[in-house]
């Protein structure tokens, strides 16, 4: 799922995109949010998984929600320009590798990575994250360390 604006007419509107592995649903409504969503008529009647970029509006639907890793390495890009931390740079590499190591297991017609790669995967993410949250402590974990 995804929106994007677009001008029509000298005026902003939004283009709504859903896809699945076979059909690519587009529309263009003045409107973004979930009253525009609700017209559109999709997420309402979802009953798999929407993989999005996390806006708000998504999360009133009942569906399994997924966050979009195209929009989590345009975010790392963003922090890795502003706020340069090796645990950024990290990340973006371990996305990365774990998109090709996907890739890989479909080319070999596998249907999912190997409980090993998951586990080292997830081990360097889970490292890596919290990497990330000792260098940008939150304030009040600072108050409650004090």
């Amino acid at each position: 799922m995804d929106e994007t604006g677009v001008e029509i007419n000298s005026k902003m509107n939004w283009l709504h995109s859903a896809s699945t592995k076979l059909l690519t649903f587009y529309t263009i409504h003045a409107n973004r949010g979930q009253k525009t969503m609700d017209v559109i008529g999709i997420l309402p009647k979802l009953h798999g998984r929407a993989i999005h970029d996390g806006w708000k509006s998504y999360w009133s639907y009942q569906s399994t929600h997924a966050l979009c890793n195209a929009h989590h390495l345009r975010e790392l890009e963003f922090l890795k320009e502003r706020y340069p931390q090796n645990w950024i740079i990290e990340l973006t590499d371990l996305m990365i590798d774990i998109k090709e190591a996907v890739e890989v297991e479909k080319a070999a017609q596998h249907a999912c990575l190997s409980t090993e790669q998951l586990a080292d995967f997830n081990q360097c993410y889970d490292w890596l994250i919290e990497q990330g949250f000792k260098a940008n402590a939150h304030p009040s974990r600072l108050k409650d360390n004090r």
